[in-house]
């Protein structure tokens, strides 16, 4: 069973490899999935037995970014120490380090999708998976008093960091910094101000204070 896993999982990286290659090679998209199998010498057989078109490539390898890290994150006995703020920061510094290994083609991809890319279908299983982690950091946040749970919208703060982690990207992508310091700064600053505001902030206390002179009046 292992070694056909291995194979299996094998298999998955070779397409995925052969597809980014052929994308940075051509500057496009492979039109043929027979001559695609052909010349990364995979049936088609085993092609479909992990994807159904080019585009599920892309999405997959958007994806595998993501889980990628989050293995190394899980696995490191230093980041379930971490509090939440330094959980976000350990995400996107390990991020920003995977995405790193196929820099080229993740730029290119970018270009074409950041015209409007909360609507594209490519990054939908990345968001879907960012936010189902981001949504878990947040309730451990609230159980540990790092994050306030707002009414209406204590439960849609995932959607807020998915904002932040497009920001990241765009950021990332077009960072020419030496070793890419101005991206790390970037990461910094936005996750320490998304916690500054997520946490029991002085317009929560001027709201509370509001809350409290209305009270008195209507006594």
């Amino acid at each position: 069973m292992a070694t056909k896993t291995t194979k299996t999982t094998n298999v998955k990286t070779t397409l995925q490899d052969a597809y980014i290659d052929y994308v940075l090679t051509h500057g496009e998209k492979p039109v043929s999935i027979y001559a695609f199998c052909k010349n990364n010498k995979v049936s088609e057989a085993d092609f479909y037995v992990h994807f159904n078109s080019f585009e599920a490539i892309d999405k997959s390898i958007w994806e595998s970014s993501l889980e990628t890290t989050l293995d190394r994150l899980t696995k490191s006995e230093e980041y379930t120490n971490y509090s939440v703020r330094e959980k976000l920061l350990a995400f996107y510094y390990t991020w920003v380090e995977e995405l790193m290994k196929h820099r080229s083609y993740y730029t290119h991809e970018w270009l074409r999708l950041r015209k409007n890319p909360f609507q594209q279908a490519t990054l939908a299983g990345l968001k879907e998976k960012f936010q189902a982690y981001a949504g878990q950091l947040m309730r451990d946040g609230m159980e540990s008093n790092e994050v306030l749970d707002r009414p209406l919208i204590g439960d849609k703060y995932q959607e807020g960091l998915w904002l932040q982690a497009i920001f990241v990207l765009n950021f990332w992508s077009t960072d020419t910094s030496q070793g890419f310091e101005k991206t790390d700064a970037a990461i910094e600053k936005a996750v320490h101000l998304s916690f500054d505001l997520l946490g029991h902030s002085t317009l929560d206390s001027m709201i509370d204070f509001g809350k409290f002179l209305f009270q008195q009046r209507m006594q």
